[in-house]
Formats: structure tokens, sequence, C-alpha cells
């Protein structure tokens, strides 16, 4: 009898969890791929390889010419429902002349952002940029990630640049994937948010699609990403997509580019592989032995929209040249493409001034 009312009662708080879950209102969240934000005062010019003058020239031009109006345009994208702002690494170009340089290029970076979602919450992990200076003593990141914290009232389990991001049923754990990773904060993050709907993983490198995907991924923290279900929130690789891989999700984002329109650079596992370098061959087919369900990668820049609700997450991918929403991907349940208007005659969005005009 008691064995009963004990089942019963469990039935009873079970619905009742599932309830709160499934009453939280949707929302959705905007999310900033690699930026490389410079002003030319913060740099020294000639002291910079001819490579990395190259690299400044290039992004610096990108900033100038289309930058401003990506994030123009994706403010007008968020509404009352837009809970946050996720930047996944690389938000200024980094090589500052100094401490003081440095400093600035992230602090004049994450304003631009900020300034441009009053009321919104922004949130920037680690990338390899900014952390690029001549000298380590330069390396002002680690000082400036909790000033940026101390914005935001959800974030709780700090070390260093890590820390997990409270969204009521959800969670957003934000990871540095430099300095020697702390898999262990990352594990032990991971178990604190294993009863959360989704879970978002918010770091610089992506798992699948890099040289040396292991430098950022102990095998430990893939199965335990496999176990969450985690979703992970990427960049790095200058490029749009989508991939599902025993059990993880991964969608990477760029923000950073010149050209007009997506256009497919790959859409499966053997022709991803077949684009990769040789010795990146082993290290995937290490990590991920089954393969990979679904991989897609695209060429372009723009922003995403992650609508998250009850029964699935969607991201929709938006061209910042056209102002269209070019695609539009599940990513959970499961993985798959639900809209692709690439190249489709279609209603776009123009900017006038600041209101948002619909066009026919």
């Amino acid at each position: 009898m008691e064995a009963g009312i004990f089942r019963i009662l469990l039935i009873i708080i079970s619905l009742a969890m599932f309830g709160c879950r499934s009453n939280w209102p949707h929302y959705n969240m905007l999310v900033f791929g690699d930026m490389h934000y410079s002003f030319p005062e913060a740099h020294d010019y000639a002291a910079l390889s001819p490579a990395r003058q190259k690299e400044y020239r290039r992004n610096q031009g990108i900033w100038n010419k289309r930058s401003p109006e990506m994030i123009n345009y994706a403010s007008h994208v968020a509404n009352g429902r837009t809970a946050a702002v996720l930047q996944v690494g690389d938000i200024s170009q980094g090589d500052g002349k100094s401490a003081d340089k440095q400093s600035e290029l992230f602090d004049r970076a994450y304003a631009t952002l900020d300034d441009a979602f009053p009321g919104i919450p922004v949130y920037v992990t680690k990338g390899n940029h900014d952390i690029r200076v001549a000298k380590e003593e330069w390396n002002t990141f680690d000082l400036r990630f909790p000033e940026m914290l101390k914005k935001t009232p959800e974030s709780s389990f700090h070390s260093k640049c890590n820390c997990i991001i409270d969204r009521g049923p959800d969670a957003i754990v934000v990871f540095d994937s430099f300095h020697k990773p702390d898999f262990e904060w990352a594990l032990a993050a991971l178990d604190r948010v294993t009863d959360r709907r989704y879970i978002f993983f918010l770091t610089h490198y992506p798992a699948l699609g890099v040289k040396k995907p292991s430098t950022s991924y102990s095998p430990e923290l893939l199965a335990k990403l496999r176990k969450v279900g985690a979703i992970i929130v990427c960049g790095h690789v200058h490029r749009m997509g989508v991939a599902e891989m025993t059990g993880i999700t991964q969608l990477v984002v760029n923000s950073v580019g010149n050209q007009t329109g997506f256009s497919t650079l790959f859409d499966d596992y053997p022709s991803f592989l077949a684009q990769s370098k040789p010795e990146a061959i082993d290290h995937h087919i290490a990590m991920f032995p089954d393969g990979a369900a679904t991989v897609v990668g695209y060429k372009g820049y723009g922003f995403v929209k992650l609508d998250v609700g009850p029964r699935s997450v969607t991201a929709t991918f938006y061209d910042a040249d056209t102002r269209d929403e070019a695609l539009v991907w599940q990513l959970k349940p499961t993985v798959k493409l639900l809209v692709d208007n690439r190249g489709r005659p279609r209603r776009r969005l123009e900017l006038d001034f600041n209101r948002l005009i619909r066009l026919e």
C-alpha cells in the first residue's frame, strides 16, 4: 500500500515538474560569431608580421563597412522575448600594443553589442584573438570577463572565465577553451545542470571542424556532453553550420565576412572529411567513430536567432547582407533543415532610419 502511494506521489511530482518546464515562456537568444572588432590606435602596425598586417586590414575593412549594419539589423530582429545575446569569442582582433589597448579593444567591442541591445544581457566567451598579444602581461581578458558578469545577475559557479548562466529550466555553460582548459570544472558544471531541459555549451572551438579538437575537448568532456544532450554554440572556423554527432548538437556561427548569401561548403560527413587536412581526419574519426548524423557547413556570415520552446530549439540563420532569414534548422529534439530560402524571392526586411519597414 505504502509503495503504491509513493509511486503516485512520484508521478504527481514528475507531472508538476514537467508542467513548470512546459509553461516556461518561449524565448529567444541572438548569437554572434567571430567579429574581430578593431580600431587603428590599438595596434603597433609596423610591429605586426606581414600575415597579421594583411589580416588586420581585411578585418578592419569588414568592421568599418559591414559590421555596424549587421548589428543594427540584429537589434531590430530582437524583440520582447529576446533573453540574451551570445558571442562565441574573437569579439576583438587582438594584437593590442599594450595592456590598456588590449582592454580597450574588448571594452569597446563589448559596448558595441551592449549598447545595441539595451536591457538584454550580453555574454562573451574567450577566443584566440581575444588573448593574442605580444607580451603575456598584456592579456587582460581574464580581468574583463568578471566585469562583464557584474552586469548580469543570473551567473553562478564561477571559475576564471567559466560560469553557468541560469535560464529557468535551461542553462548556458560558458567554457574557456584556452590556457589549459579546465575540464574538471566543465564536468562539474555539466553535473550541476544535468537535469535541465536544454543545455547550451558556449565556447570558441567546435568539437567537429578544427585541426585538433581534442585540445579543447577531452574524451570525458565529450562523453558528458553526449550524456546531457548539450548544444555546443561555437565559432572560430569562420563559417556557419550545424552538426549532430552521437548525441551532441553543434551550432557554428560566423559574423565576419565579405560574401553575400550562404553557399554550401559540405553537406555530409564524407564531404567534410574530404575537405579536412589529413592530420585532422584521424582526430575526428577517433573522437566520433560513428561519424556524424548531420554535418553541414556554409560559407557566409551573419547571426543566428535561437528560438527556445518546450518542445524544440530552432536556429534561424540571418544573412547580414541580404537581410533574409536564409535558413531555419531545428536543433532539438533532432537536427533537421526546416526552411531553405537561399536564392528564393521573398519579402525582405529593410532598415529605414531607426524604424523597421517590411517591403513586399
